[in-house]
């Protein structure tokens, strides 16, 4: 009697545990059918802690420096799958440490501010983000903006260096938003939905809607409609999705892939 009383609370403790596991990472427990792989997937609720964990992965979803050249480089691309270069991947990089306030910042007598880093700064932040074995960033070929983002780049022998000047951000406008999440033994692939957004040249109270990789417009609406109605303009079948697939290697999801989902 005492060793099936154990069991049953063995079963119990087992069970709570992996109930607590699934709220803990908000995970639905519906399975869907892959056509192609013909394994069950599970689906993850979009706002759970697992998959705001991969999503912060994607530094360039809000875009603090701003680019030229690699402005937008997630959705911008031929074809239907997307391959980083080593210049996309330094620039995210150094979006990356933007963002985080790690890099050095000297002010110039002009007031400028110059912002440097090392290649080993460079290589473990890459490494964080990307997981590949070695980034050869001194053989980048890395293009500095004409108008906006980093305008200035050097790479003294010891460290790099470079300057940025600020984007006008009222003209144009990337929208994002995860709209499915599943999961697939070691891979997590997050669907997003996004867009540009420019102030229509005939009427400024208006935003034209396109895709990234067309110039035909796919909605007007008005500025109320832009800042308060996401999910209404994100309903419209034109705009176009993208698919982030993530790799666990070791302890953490690593970005490993891009494709349009067309």
């Amino acid at each position: 009697m005492k060793s099936k009383r154990k069991f049953r609370v063995l079963v119990v403790a087992l069970i709570s545990i992996a109930i607590f596991i699934l709220i803990r990472l908000n995970v639905t427990a519906t399975k869907e059918f892959d056509k192609n792989e013909k394994n069950a997937i599970l689906a993850l609720e979009v706002n759970s802690e697992i998959v705001s964990e991969v999503l912060s992965k994607l530094s360039l979803l809000d875009d603090k420096i701003g680019s030229d050249v690699y402005k937008n480089l997630y959705f911008k691309f031929g074809g239907e799958e997307k391959t980083l270069s080593i210049e996309d991947k330094m620039y995210i990089v150094f979006e990356s440490l933007y963002k985080k306030g790690t890099l050095e910042e000297e002010i110039l007598e002009d007031g400028e501010i110059l912002y440097k880093t090392t290649p080993d700064v460079l290589k473990d932040e890459a490494a964080s983000l990307f997981k590949d074995e070695d980034f050869d960033f001194l053989e980048a070929n890395f293009v500095p903006s004409k108008n906006c983002g980093i305008v200035d780049y050097l790479y003294t022998g010891q460290q790099f260096e470079f300057k940025i000047n600020n984007c006008d951000r009222t003209n144009d406008i990337t929208k994002s938003k995860v709209v499915k999440a599943v999961k697939d033994g070691n891979l997590i692939e997050l669907r997003i939905k996004a867009f540009r957004a420019f102030i229509d040249k005939k009427d400024k109270n208006k935003y034209e809607i396109r895709n990234f990789n067309a110039d035909n417009v796919l909605n007007r609406v008005t500025l109320d409609e832009f800042k308060n109605k996401d999910e209404e303009l994100f309903q419209n079948p034109l705009i176009e999705e993208y698919v982030f697939s993530f790799e666990l290697r070791g302890d953490e999801y690593y970005l490993t892939k891009i494709k349009r989902n067309i």
